[in-house]
């Protein structure tokens, strides 16, 4: 399968291999009625046909796989592991010896079901008329063994090099002295960006609590897509106290918002917002009751002076934010890899599920070993976060003893 859809330099990418593999998971998924999970990033091996790397998918609730190995811009081949063996290296491999995936997919459907197949099979055309050409051709089928997985510790070590903070305890530390400033005036706002599920909302949460704020009283938080209106509403109504934007993105990505959040916190003691529609009204010759009555009828008015804070905290990367937003606030990229994240989870372990009483120390202790284990031995499927955790130890909680493969595979 060529990669001319997919990328537009010599070299493809990453993502472009997923991209491609994603389109032949969907079509096996329909053929063979089950859903297929992929193993976190690219598996990169070596085995006894050599060195390669590929995107693995489990099938189903088993622990048999599938893996597309590329080379070049291509799809070289497939691997397949048997669904009752525990063995790391895949029992056998298809090379496509350059014919479309998709065209072959009754011989790897053969394959899964029978792994040890070895025959020739009909390879339908792709085209699926009412008599489709119907090819015989004799498959090339390996068995393969001796695999292990490559850990490429200089490309990410690279990666790391990049990253200005990599310490989850030095990220979370610089946050909170960075929230504190904030809380108390010194700046009108912070933009916390970066991976879902590390524990920025929980971060703030707690500092703002430890700074004696009240939800409510001193500080709100609005959690969600929101429009421009919404935005302008929001503002409004929380004029005088400090706002979190939790995960609403949308407002950083809106121009009309933008514009709003610029004027909201610019440096300048006066921070006028307006909003023009039929929706506002201007409430300069007006007395105050009759302002509150407009207001009461779900109008607002069409400027106020803004006197609060923001805290934004997003999944997006902060160099994809607008300039005038981060020039007008501190910013923190909370980018941590999987043996970070899992050593921050171990920092505040205590405060994890503190309303689940069976979820005790001891059992915490032992879900996080165990994610500790899988990210030494490249086995995350996906990427490590504090909800991965939780879903992991919701599974341990269960009670079933094979809570390990259970969380190896969905947490």
């Amino acid at each position: 399968m060529k990669f001319s859809k997919f990328y537009a330099t010599e070299a493809f990418t990453d993502k472009d291999m997923e991209r491609a593999s994603e389109l032949i998971k969907s079509n096996l998924e329909k053929r063979l009625g089950v859903e297929l999970y992929q193993q976190y990033g690219v598996n990169k091996f070596k085995n006894s046909e050599g060195i390669g790397q590929g995107i693995r998918y489990f099938i189903g609730d088993t622990d048999q796989a599938i893996r597309f190995n590329f080379n070049n811009n291509e799809i070289s081949s497939v691997d397949i592991w048997d669904k009752n063996s525990d063995s790391v290296s895949p029992r056998v491999r298809l090379e496509t010896e350059g014919e479309s995936v998709i065209k072959i997919l009754p011989q790897i459907i053969q394959l899964i079901q029978n792994p040890s197949l070895k025959e020739t099979i009909e390879v339908i055309d792709s085209q699926l008329d009412e008599q489709p050409e119907v090819i015989k051709k004799n498959m090339n089928v390996k068995s393969i063994s001796n695999e292990v997985q490559i850990i490429d510790d200089k490309e990410d070590q690279k990666k790391l090099d990049q990253i200005e903070y990599a310490d989850p305890d030095v990220v979370f530390d610089d946050m909170k002295k960075l929230l504190k400033l904030v809380i108390t005036r010194k700046r009108n706002s912070i933009i916390i960006s970066g991976l879902a599920g590390v524990g920025k909302s929980f971060t703030v949460e707690e500092t703002l609590k430890e700074s004696g704020l009240v939800k409510g009283r001193d500080f709100e938080i609005i959690k969600g897509k929101s429009t421009s209106y919404a935005l302008y509403q929001s503002l409004f109504e929380n004029r005088d106290k400090l706002i979190v934007y939790d995960d609403c993105d949308s407002i950083l990505k809106n121009k009309d918002a933008i514009n709003m959040l610029k004027a909201a916190l610019d440096t300048n003691k006066e921070r006028v917002i307006s909003w023009k529609s039929k929706s506002t009204f201007n409430p300069d010759p007006l007395e105050t009751i009759e302002i509150k009555k407009l207001i009461q009828k779900g109008k607002l008015p069409d400027h106020f002076d803004f006197r609060g804070r923001i805290i934004f905290i997003t999944n997006i990367y902060y160099k994809n934010i607008d300039d005038a937003l981060l020039s007008r606030s501190f910013v923190i990229d909370v980018t941590l890899k999987a043996k970070d994240v899992l050593l921050r989870i171990e920092t505040i372990l205590d405060n994890i599920m503190r309303d689940v009483p069976e979820a005790t120390y001891d059992i915490k202790k032992q879900v996080l070993d165990y994610f500790k284990y899988l990210v030494k031995n490249n086995q995350l499927k996906k990427p490590m976060s504090i909800r991965t955790f939780i879903a992991g130890v919701v599974i341990r909680l269960s009670g079933d003893e094979n809570w390990k493969r259970l969380v190896r595979r969905y947490a």
